[in-house]
Formats: C-alpha cells, sequence, structure tokens
C-alpha cells in the first residue's frame, strides 16, 4: 500500500513537472514572437504617414506610449526598451512624418540624434 502512494506521488509529480516545462517553452516561443513582430513594421503595406509630436523633454516611454496610440508601433513596451538597450542616443523634440510601414530601427533613425 505505501509502495502504491510512492509510485501516484512520483507520478504526479512528472506529470506536473513536465506540464511546467510544456509552458515554460510555449511562453518561450510566444514571448519570441510577440518581441519580433513588435519590431517589425506594424502595416508593411501602408501608405499613410501619421505626424508625431514629441515635445521637449519627454521620456523614452512617453515617446513609446505617444507612438503607440498614434498607431505608429505595435507595443510601447518593447519600443521602450529595445530603444533603451539598443541606442544611448537622446530623443529629438519636434513633429516627425512617420508611417505604419516603418520598422522600429526605421523610427528611431528618424527621431534620435
Amino acid at each position: 500500500m505505501v509502495q502504491e502512494e510512492v509510485i501516484s506521488v512520483e507520478k504526479i509529480y512528472k506529470i506536473i513537472l513536465t506540464t511546467l516545462v510544456c509552458l515554460f517553452i510555449l511562453l518561450g516561443f510566444v514571448g519570441h514572437h510577440f518581441w519580433v513582430s513588435s519590431l517589425n513594421s506594424l502595416e508593411p503595406q501602408s501608405d499613410e504617414s501619421i505626424t508625431v509630436q514629441i515635445p521637449r523633454g519627454s521620456s523614452r516611454m512617453a515617446i513609446s506610449k505617444t507612438l503607440e496610440d498614434d498607431g505608429v508601433i505595435k507595443s510601447a513596451f518593447v519600443f521602450n526598451y529595445y530603444a533603451k538597450f539598443r541606442s544611448n542616443k537622446t530623443f529629438l523634440q519636434g513633429n516627425y512624418e512617420l508611417s505604419p510601414a516603418m520598422s522600429v530601427d526605421e523610427i528611431l533613425e528618424r527621431i534620435q540624434k
């Protein structure tokens, strides 16, 4: 009887561990896909031009949120961290003609000095 309980506990432990590993792998794939898709252009075929205003003294997060709200990028979160780790340049104030067809790198090139 005790032997059967040990086997049952071991089976439950293996099932839980396997499930957690599978969920971790799935979350990794989903997170990677979201990150990569957020760095690409939002609408590659778009001809639309959107005027985005970056006020003086805006933080990187505020600029990211503005770009997301204006429909230029997919994720302010991804843009914010990508800009932080990709470039040490500062953002320039002003009005910019941007497009949902632009990648994050193209947008950063245009609004940073």
